[in-house]
């Protein structure tokens, strides 16, 4: 499980979040599997790279995380949320309102 990082200072999540995080990884992976929605599962967790998520290392996380950020992008930009159709002007926010960095 990757920590959070907040400027300088890194934490680590309470045993109990870890616990309640890994609990929502499986019920979601369940779900998934049973509506054939993604790839099988690697020691039951999510695929990255040929691996369980939980295993990549932290420059594979953040490949990743630029790929799904800019899928995030041309998602919107596609979508039509672009102000005339600018792609500069495409809307990152994430579902919690947060701008995702971009490319």
């Amino acid at each position: 499980m990757r920590r959070a990082v907040s400027s300088d200072l890194t934490v680590e999540p309470p045993k109990a979040q870890l616990v309640a995080q890994r609990l929502l990884i499986l019920l979601a992976l369940k779900q998934h599997a049973q509506r054939r929605m993604m790839a099988k599962t690697i020691d039951n967790d999510f695929p990255a790279r040929g691996k369980a998520y939980r295993e990549i290392t932290q420059q594979e996380a953040d490949e990743l995380e630029q790929i799904a950020q800019h899928r995030h992008k041309v998602s919107n930009w596609l979508s039509g949320l672009a102000p005339a159709n600018n792609w500069g002007a495409t809307p990152v926010e994430t579902w919690n309102g947060k701008r995702a960095r971009h490319a």
